[in-house]
């Protein structure tokens, strides 16, 4: 009987352990939320305050964020606040660090923080209160004729100094004045002078762009983004003199320098309509050279090397008998979480490569440094099945093209990484994305999107690659007026029918025609609710490259219900098959079978299992597969 008693206790105890977790929850919920603290914060506009701001920036902010707080290493946070951030969501990104960054978490106490906020409002406001000066229409006729040549606006101009796009809302008047006169006073980081000699004499001027022990990155005075292992240079000059010329009153007269501050202070915005019309000053890149392939076998310019897909260089250095001697020659690390599943672009020495989160990187091949780095503000609610990886870069002229897990195409600059166009695919919040390696052909950037998993109907676009204008669309889920379209229900089952695209197709100049293959139906396992073909799904189809129309198609797995998208690259051939010289199209599908096609007319040649099937035992006459008993 004593021992009953406890246990009886024990008992109580823990029947009411619940009632008092409940009433702490109920109290909980009843109380107010905690307030951000920058939500009332005492330091803005505070002069005492905002120097102590200040100082705190430019020791615990400044290496990443840049003296002037717009990006170095880490984002722009003047452009983030002109962009509507508000205090509270700047807070809390300071005091929480944004996971998979180098931006790590805050311990400072709440006051030092808001001081940093006073301090970084001051900045992006500083020029608010101004009114403008001088003749502005006649400051962009000196702009253009004196400074374009090095500053780029809005896509226009060149790239050997800053971009000026925001540079309105990050200096004030007399701040221009003098980095105009005296342009020497402070230089921008990746904007320091140097001049390399090589061991034969040769001298290299230009903006230093990174550097360590062993290497030296730099833009050019002709803007070629260049880099040199130490070890092969006879000396580095590093230069007090920006490479931007003093405005002297004599060169630049007093009335002339009030119009041309009264244009700059006019730039404050984002706008990037005006890069939609401007040809770059070069092409390192022309759509012959896309074709061309791995002709010159020192470029990789498409996700597999060339249009035909088969991924295989020509180049003879690393051969069997050698390539026993491969060893690390350097690290890369890129400062962020996730996995890599990208191929990059390599031209003249650098590589062009996109990471998880869209983050992208130019990487000098010969020391592993960064030359310049891309970062996106992802949006918090995002939707997406698999990671949020992504698989390349396209290019054309000088512009590299990214898809966005947030469902944008996004044009970059190849000598910057800054943000030529920007324009969305499709909404993400309603379940799209998209993680593929645009395709360039002529003048369009061919995206396919993805999503499958949350109910989106799946579509390949083209876009202008200068405007990003879209050029075409084409549902890789048939519509009820659209052929194909009775493979699927009456109703609205096809607005949610899937057919992700995840890989980068291929491309047969000859017959203009663009090969991808596209993803699982939707619902995935779920197949009452689409009963029929379910057509294009699972499928290979050829699309007309100027009009996205569909020549033909075939699908590889009707009505699938295993997961089995069709998401390899289709691998383009000239075969002799019966004697007779044939135009093919090779997939590996995931559903086993190995196909030979027809390229042209869209014809099964031979089709047969790479490995042990348990769904089909051979596709028949008719192009289906012959089921086994149960499937």
């Amino acid at each position: 009987m004593n021992e009953e008693v406890p246990m009886m206790r024990t008992a109580s105890v823990l029947w009411l352990a619940p009632v008092f977790l409940a009433a702490a929850v109920v109290r909980a919920a009843q109380a107010p939320a905690a307030q951000n603290p920058a939500a009332n914060n005492p330091h803005l506009g505070n002069p005492e305050s905002i120097r102590g701001g200040m100082t705190l920036y430019r020791v615990r902010c400044a290496d990443c964020h840049g003296l002037d707080a717009t990006g170095y290493r880490g984002p722009d946070l003047i452009g983030l606040l002109a962009g509507g951030a508000t205090d509270e969501r700047i807070f809390q990104t300071i005091r929480n660090g944004v996971p998979g960054t180098e931006m790590p978490s805050s311990k400072d106490p709440d006051n030092e923080l808001l001081m940093i906020i006073a301090y970084l409002r001051k900045m992006g406001s500083a020029t608010a209160a101004e009114r403008p000066v001088g003749n502005v229409d006649n400051g962009a006729r000196l702009f253009a004729s004196q400074c374009a040549s090095c500053h780029r606006v809005a896509g226009r101009g060149g790239r050997l100094g800053p971009e000026l796009t925001r540079i309105g809302a990050s200096r004030s008047r007399a701040a221009l004045i003098r980095e105009i006169r005296t342009p020497s006073e402070w230089i921008a980081p990746t904007f320091e002078t140097v001049t390399l000699v090589t061991k034969d004499g040769q001298r290299i001027r230009g903006a230093k762009k990174n550097e360590d022990v062993f290497s030296v990155q730099v833009m050019d005075t002709r803007e070629r983004i260049q880099g040199f292992l130490k070890s092969n240079l006879q000396q580095v000059v590093y230069e007090k003199e920006s490479l931007m010329p003093a405005f002297a009153p004599s060169r630049l007269n007093d009335a002339d320098l009030t119009d041309l501050v009264g244009y700059l202070s006019s730039l404050r915005g984002t706008d990037l309509t005006a890069a939609r019309d401007t040809t770059p000053p070069s092409a390192p890149v022309t759509p012959q050279d896309l074709l061309d392939g791995l002709k010159d076998p020192t470029r990789w310019l498409t996700y597999s090397g060339d249009y035909n897909g088969q991924r295989h260089s020509p180049l003879t250095q690393i051969a069997p008998d050698n390539v026993h001697q491969l060893s690390a020659q350097w690290m890369f690390q890129t400062g962020t979480l996730g996995s890599f599943q990208t191929t990059p672009i390599v031209i003249d020495g650098v590589l062009y490569v996109t990471g998880f989160n869209n983050n992208a990187w130019a990487i000098d091949a010969r020391s592993g440094r960064q030359i310049w780095r891309y970062r996106r503000e992802l949006p918090e609610d995002l939707h997406n099945c698999c990671g949020a990886v992504n698989r390349g870069f396209g290019v054309l002229g000088d512009r590299l093209y990214m898809a966005t897990i947030d469902a944008h195409l996004v044009a970059l600059d190849m000598k910057s990484g800054g943000v030529l166009f920007d324009v969305p695919l499709a909404d993400y919040k309603v379940g799209y994305s998209a993680t593929v390696a645009p395709l360039v052909i002529k003048d369009k950037v061919i995206v396919g999107i993805a999503g499958a998993e949350f109910g989106i109907r799946g579509f390949i676009d083209a876009y202008d690659a200068k405007t990003g204008a879209r050029a075409w669309r084409f549902y890789t889920v048939a519509g009820p007026d659209e052929p194909g379209g009775n493979t699927w229900p009456k109703g609205e089952a096809y607005m949610r029918g899937g057919g992700s695209i995840w890989v980068t197709g291929t491309y047969d100049p000859q017959q203009n025609l663009i090969f991808f293959g596209t993803g699982n139906p939707g619902p995935d396992y779920y197949s009452n609710a689409r009963e029929g073909d379910n057509l294009y799904t699972a499928s290979l189809v050829a699309l007309d490259a100027d009009t996205g129309r569909i020549r033909w198609h075939y699908q590889f797995t009707p009505h699938d219900v295993h997961d089995w998208d069709s998401t390899q690259v289709p691998v383009l051939g000239e075969l002799t098959i019966n004697g007779q010289p044939r135009k093919v199209v090779m997939f590996a599908n995931r559903n086993g079978f190995f196909y030979t096609i027809d390229r042209v007319t869209g014809k099964i040649i031979v089709a047969k299992p790479f490995v042990e099937t348990t769904w089909a035992k051979e596709i028949g006459s008719d192009g289906r597969p012959v089921l086994l008993p149960g499937n």
